[in-house]
């Protein structure tokens, strides 16, 4: 049924009061603004934006997974930085035959799986479906956050999962394949991905000395890490999904795991394994030379997923 924004906010206000638990002190969702209690920590803000056939297409994606996937992906930004997510703005825009109902769905599905509270937002037509989101956290030691430009020379580089499912995923699903075709597993990466808040705090509490999610394929993200903390690097071994390429593993994107640099590969290893983690897989290595950036002693280019909208994901 065809929406209009005034009855559609008031709508969602009432489902969302209807969730929120607040301190007396506290605003929610409907005033000018929110207030929230904050505890000392840093606060750690991000903010994105999904937009309808650049990042996602609903040929493929149910409204509700649109949703899930506008949260997961900024909450994969806070997990980069070994943060806590805290809450979430959501602002949806887009035709009036949108379903808000599942949008809201998956918006407040994968809060809850974050633990994160959304507390306010906009609601506005538009031609096309698109979500922003600023999601809001905090480090648990102030002093203790991942960076990109954290990494020294001769440390271990790891990854927090297998690559390329999301890639092998849209592949099929461009080429006219059905869904029904894939494993739950696979059409869930692309649709709902998920963001690695724990491996994230797990990382710093073992010592990792840099960070960065895998958004737009390895190969860039590795790139983006090497360029900020001015070294070059060598990727010795790529853990490919089931059914990937290693096209889809360097450079398709859309996997959101962690890259990580590290002094101490096996404590690592060792503590994600005592956490109840995926063992974190072996890359390569850093090295001093910024130049010197290869896969398989052969250069890898510095291109990855590019945003456009003849290209959505």
């Amino acid at each position: 049924m065809p929406w209009d924004e005034l009855s559609a906010t008031d709508g969602i206000l009432r489902q969302i009061a209807q969730r929120d638990s607040l301190q007396p002190h506290e605003v929610g969702i409907g005033d000018d603004s929110a207030v929230v209690s904050w505890n000392s920590n840093n606060m750690v803000v991000c903010s994105d934006v999904i937009v309808e056939e650049v990042h996602f297409s609903l040929r493929y994606f149910g409204y509700s997974d649109v949703g899930y996937k506008a949260i997961s992906t900024n909450i994969s930004d806070i997990a980069a930085m070994g943060a806590i997510p805290d809450c979430v703005l959501v602002t949806v825009a887009g035709p009036s035959y949108s379903d808000l109902d599942a949008i809201f769905l998956g918006l407040t599905t994968a809060c809850s799986q974050y633990e994160t509270r959304l507390i306010g937002g906009d609601l506005s037509i538009a031609a096309q479906l698109s979500i922003s989101v600023c999601a809001i956290g905090h480090l648990v030691d102030p002093s203790s956050v991942l960076r990109r430009d954290g990494a020294r020379a001769g440390q271990s580089i790891f990854v927090t999962g297998p690559l390329g499912r999301s890639s092998h995923s849209l592949r099929h699903l461009r080429s006219g394949g059905s869904p029904d075709l894939l494993s739950r597993e696979d059409l869930q990466a692309h649709l709902r991905p998920q963001a690695r808040i724990k491996e994230g705090q797990q990382a710093l509490r073992s010592g990792v000395s840099s960070g960065i999610d895998i958004s737009d394929g390895l190969a860039l993200d590795l790139h983006r890490l090497a360029d900020a903390s001015g070294l070059g690097f060598r990727v010795e071994s790529l853990p490919i999904a089931p059914g990937a390429t290693e096209a889809d593993a360097l450079f398709g994107g859309d996997d959101y795991e962690l890259i990580l640099t590290t002094s101490h590969p096996k404590q690592l290893v060792d503590d994600f394994h005592a956490a109840g983690l995926l063992e974190p897989k072996f890359l390569g290595v850093t090295v001093d030379d910024r130049s010197l950036r290869t896969f398989h002693a052969r250069p890898l280019p510095k291109i990855g997923y590019h945003h456009s909208p003849t290209t959505e994901r």
